[in-house]
Parts: structure tokens; C-alpha cells; sequence
């Protein structure tokens, strides 16, 4: 049975919190009388952030009803090699900034499979600057992160940022299944120098998925 103790306010470099009874949970209940519904973690030290850290791991959960971040003066960053989001509800946002990109230059002239070896960061990143080979590149399938299978969903934009064409073969017998890529009348899809294109992958398509063109036919 839990039992309660003093409120003291305590000054110190760490203050830890142990459970003795192995239940391992620190559990925050409001004082009756507040003026509001919230627990509250404070820092009255603007030059200071609360950090909550964990096993890198293990999972930092929030569960119950709904969740708000309200940052009226700052922004939100975040920092990972992959971002989820689950659920059924509508996702909405104001503005979306993808800053994070590589560049393949030059590129090959062929890729039977593109991946982390010949774009490094592709698993990671949405989108890619390619300077093609003199005479062209042509792209055969896509596996991000290869030997694990495309995330259904995942986006890229490619650029074309040379002066020979970039092409995208339609299901083509040198690639690899699973990363094979279904283009706009079944034909090689051509980005032009100073052209780009945004495929998404789809695993709904055929059993191993493919990537899809979003572009204007």
C-alpha cells in the first residue's frame, strides 16, 4: 500500500526517485484545490531543458487520450533515423521542410538495385540530387535498406542535376523483386536534366510491392 510523504521543495545537482516495493513506478497524482487538470514538470531556469532519457532500446511511451505540444515561441526538431506515425486519423500540417538529402554525382550508368551502396543515406533520406552518367542512368529497382523490404509508403523525390537523362525502366527483369518500379504506361519513365520526379513505394500493389511514379502522364 502506498503511503504519502511531506512536501519538501529540494535543491540539489540530481534528485532521484526509487521505488522500494518493485513495482518500478513513480506515479504523480494533483493536489486537491488546483486551479487546473495538469501535473506539471517545471524549470524556472530559461537557459535550462528537461530531458527525459532512456534506454536506446527501449521505448519512451505516452498512452491514453489525446497529446498536445504547444510551443508558441520554439520550435519542434526531432532527430531519428526513421519517424512512425500510427493510427487512422488524419495527419495535418501547416508546412513541411524536408532539408535532409544526398547527392549522387555522378551516379553509374546503370542500377539494377539502388541502395545504401550506391546511395548512401537513401534509407534515411527523401530526397536525391542525381548528376547521370554521360549518356544516362537508368534505374532498374530501389531496396532503401536492403536485405530488410521497402517501407510501404516511403516517399523520394529525385532531381535531375546533370545534363543527361535520367531513367526509371518499368518492371524491369534486372531488378530485384520487391523494388521493381511501375511506371506511367508501362513505359521507361525519362527525367530530363533539370527535371524531377517523386515515387512512392506501395506494398498493396502485387505481393512484394512496387515503387509507383507520381508525376503527370
Amino acid at each position: 500500500m502506498s503511503t504519502p510523504f511531506a512536501v519538501k521543495v529540494v535543491q540539489n545537482d540530481v534528485l532521484t526517485l526509487r521505488t522500494i516495493d518493485g513495482s518500478a513506478q513513480v506515479i504523480l497524482d494533483q493536489t486537491v484545490g488546483l486551479s487546473n487538470f495538469y501535473i506539471q514538470i517545471l524549470t524556472d531556469a530559461f537557459n535550462k531543458g528537461i530531458r527525459i532519457k532512456n534506454d536506446p532500446a527501449s521505448f519512451v511511451e505516452i498512452e491514453g487520450g489525446d497529446a498536445q505540444i504547444n510551443l508558441s515561441n520554439g520550435n519542434l526538431a526531432e532527430n531519428a533515423s526513421q519517424l512512425f506515425m500510427l493510427g487512422s486519423s488524419i495527419v495535418t500540417q501547416n508546412m513541411l521542410t524536408v532539408n535532409n538529402s544526398i547527392t549522387v554525382d555522378p551516379a553509374n550508368a546503370v542500377y539494377n538495385q539502388l541502395d545504401t551502396t550506391g546511395a548512401p543515406g537513401i534509407n534515411v533520406i527523401s530526397r536525391i540530387n542525381i548528376v547521370p552518367a554521360v549518356g544516362g542512368t537508368r534505374i532498374n529497382s530501389i531496396v532503401v535498406e536492403p536485405p530488410d523490404p521497402n517501407p510501404d509508403g516511403r516517399e523520394i523525390w529525385f532531381q535531375n542535376t546533370g545534363s543527361d537523362g535520367l531513367i526509371f525502366t518499368n518492371l524491369s527483369g534486372a531488378g530485384t523483386a520487391g523494388g521493381l518500379i511501375l511506371t506511367p504506361g508501362h513505359l521507361d519513365y525519362v527525367v530530363l536534366p533539370g527535371g524531377g520526379v517523386s515515387i512512392m513505394f506501395d506494398r498493396t500493389v502485387t505481393a512484394d510491392g512496387l515503387w509507383l511514379i507520381r508525376a503527370r502522364v
